[in-house]
């Protein structure tokens, strides 16, 4: 088998390795994570993981970024109690065992785009027709301030033109509210 044959089955082994961590450690693919370690004395591996490849992995594996290095770079780097792990006698693929509270949310607001690209669908309307994105929350509502924080991003990403923010305060409604935001169109 040629080089590029090996690195595409071993970046596959990779990504269906990578996947039953996620799931072993309860991790959507929805939610992006931080990096993949994959920890190995072969260079065509190591070639793989930083070659276009390591983006396949990125992108099937929902991670920001891959990390391919030898056991010795690793312990002088990182914890290996703080990782997931599945070996094979090539390589190890390590996961990180611990969600960043960012990472969650970024999830969650994929998610709630998704969410609203459906609305719009429901609704009749096309990317082009403009829309102002209404949500009302509980005051201090940490995911609605993460959308806040990546107000452009998420504009685009949803069709939107702009969002409003309107605070819960009704405590008979805020009750209702702990898990849910509601949203609705104001078309323009």
């Amino acid at each position: 088998m040629s080089n590029i044959g090996n690195s595409v089955k071993v970046v596959r082994d990779i990504c269906t390795t990578g996947h039953k961590l996620r799931q072993k450690l309860k991790a959507a693919t929805r939610i992006p994570l931080n990096h993949i370690v994959i920890i190995t004395s072969e260079s065509f591996i190591l070639e793989a993981c930083y070659s276009s490849f390591g983006n396949d992995i990125e992108d099937e594996l929902n991670v920001r970024s891959v990390r391919a290095m030898t056991q010795e770079e690793f312990d002088n780097l990182y914890d290996e109690d703080e990782y997931e792990w599945s070996e094979n006698p090539k390589y190890k693929v390590g996961l990180i065992n611990h969600i960043s509270l960012t990472d969650y949310f970024d999830g969650l607001m994929r998610d709630f785009s998704h969410q609203v690209n459906n609305l719009r669908k429901e609704r009749g309307m096309q990317v082009t027709d403009k829309a102002d994105l209404v949500i009302c929350s509980l005051p201090n509502d940490k995911f609605v301030n993460h959308i806040m924080k990546h107000y452009a991003e998420f504009c685009k990403e949803t069709c939107c033109d702009k969002i409003v923010w309107f605070l819960q305060t009704d405590t008979k409604v805020n009750s209702l509210l702990l898990k849910k935001v509601e949203v609705s169109f104001d078309v323009m």
